[in-house]
């Protein structure tokens, strides 16, 4: 296998993972600062 198709068929999948964490780690936050002010 060709390393140079595998990393840059891999980059957009790590990017959109970290999109993902990220999403996530925002609306836990928004939950938890929610949940906090009650």
């Amino acid at each position: 296998m060709d390393y140079k198709i595998t990393n840059e068929a891999c980059i957009p999948y790590l990017h959109i993972m970290i999109l993902v964490l990220f999403r996530f780690t925002v609306s836990a936050l928004g939950l938890k600062v929610f949940l906090s002010q009650i």
